[in-house]
């Protein structure tokens, strides 16, 4: 009796172990992708960095913390960190000089629209297609922010928060 109750116990784990999924638990289909992150301010309205991340709760791709920024939208901010999942949040806290005002939040990011520019990617200026490879994040006054996906030269805003 004792090895029947072992044998069922062990095929109970065995059922648990392979019904579980892999971290990619919402793609539809694995995707291989790879994105920087990156935070920018409009010229003439700097900002500091805090801190923040794009997550998707098992994957988190920090955003830089303590770099002014202030050359306007679409220049500079990328990072050298990358990224390989699709998120579905991003958090973010900075501090506006213009406003002399730390500004924070969390916001749900669209993930489904995400994932169908990544499976998709673009066409570039010569015409080659190409993957999205960049997630920026645009800071403006009175707490605005805006998240754009960028491929090589080719920018689709994804939502303001």
């Amino acid at each position: 009796m004792r090895i029947l109750v072992n044998y069922f116990l062990v095929m109970l784990m065995a059922i648990h172990l392979f019904s579980c999924t892999s971290g990619q638990k919402r793609n539809k289909e694995t995707l291989k992708i790879e994105w920087r992150p990156g935070i920018n301010a409009p010229r003439y309205y700097p900002i500091r960095s805090i801190g923040g991340s794009f997550t998707n709760g098992e994957n988190i791709c920090p955003i830089t913390y303590g770099v002014n920024q202030y050359d306007g939208w679409g220049q500079g901010g990328q990072e050298m960190t990358t990224g390989d999942f699709i998120p579905d949040t991003l958090y973010i806290t900075w501090f506006s000089y213009a406003e002399d005002k730390f500004f924070r939040g969390t916001f749900p990011l669209p993930y489904d629209t995400m994932y169908t520019l990544f499976k998709q990617g673009c066409i570039n200026g010569s015409g080659v297609h190409v993957n999205y490879n960049g997630l920026i994040v645009n800071v403006y006054p009175e707490g605005g922010v805006a998240l754009w996906m960028d491929g090589a030269g080719r920018q689709v805003e994804l939502g303001h928060f």
